[in-house]
C-alpha cells in the first residue's frame, strides 16, 4: 500500500524537467544550442487527463523547443475516453514540429485510432521513417515502432533500416 501510494505520488505530482546536454559529432555549429524536448511516458488516463495536458504543454512551450518528440506510453486508455485530454497537444509550439513514437501502451490502447488523432492535433507520427530538422543546416530525426509492436500485425514493428533509407549519413541523426 505504501508502495503503491508513493507510485501514485510520484505519478501525479509535478513534471520533472532534466536538461541534458547531448554532444553530436555530426551537428551543424550553426545548430549549436538545438533544444529538444522529450516528453515520455505520460500515461494520460483516468488519472491524468486534460488539466495535465494543459500544464505540460504551458511548460514545454516555456522552453522555446526547436523540436518537440513524445516518446511513447503517451495514454492508457482509447481515444473515445481521452481524446479531450490529449487534445491540449495541438498548442505545442515548437520551430521544427512535435512528433511522436509508439509506446507499448498505444498497442494496448488501440494505435490505429491514437495514430490519427495525434496527427489531428498536428503531431507528425515517426514510423519507421525519418525527417529532416533544420534549414541549411540540419540534422535528421528518426522514429521506429515500439520494439514490441510487430506482434499486432497490420504493418507494425521496428524497422530501423527502413527509417534510415535515404538519408545522407554525413548529416546527424536523432533516433526515437
Amino acid at each position: 500500500a505504501v508502495t503503491s501510494g508513493l507510485a501514485l505520488r510520484s505519478g501525479l505530482g509535478e513534471v520533472e524537467v532534466r536538461e541534458v546536454e547531448v554532444r553530436l559529432s555530426r551537428l551543424p555549429r550553426a545548430l549549436s544550442g538545438l533544444t529538444v524536448v522529450q516528453l515520455s511516458d505520460v500515461h494520460v488516463g483516468p488519472l491524468i487527463g486534460e488539466r495535465f495536458t494543459r500544464e505540460l504543454v504551458a511548460r514545454v512551450n516555456a522552453l522555446r523547443p526547436d523540436a518537440v518528440v513524445i516518446t511513447g506510453d503517451l495514454v492508457d486508455g482509447g481515444v473515445h475516453e481521452l481524446a479531450a485530454h490529449v487534445a491540449p497537444l495541438a498548442e505545442l509550439r515548437a520551430r521544427w514540429g512535435t512528433y511522436f513514437v509508439t509506446g507499448n501502451h498505444e498497442y494496448y490502447s488501440g494505435v490505429d485510432g491514437w495514430l490519427a488523432e495525434l496527427a489531428r492535433h498536428r503531431v507528425r507520427v515517426l514510423r519507421n521513417e525519418h525527417v529532416r530538422l533544420g534549414d541549411a543546416a540540419s540534422i535528421d530525426l528518426a522514429g521506429i515502432d515500439d520494439a514490441m509492436s510487430a506482434r499486432f500485425g497490420r504493418g507494425h514493428g521496428p524497422d530501423l533500416a527502413r527509417a534510415l533509407r535515404g538519408r545522407d549519413p554525413e548529416r546527424g541523426l536523432v533516433l526515437l
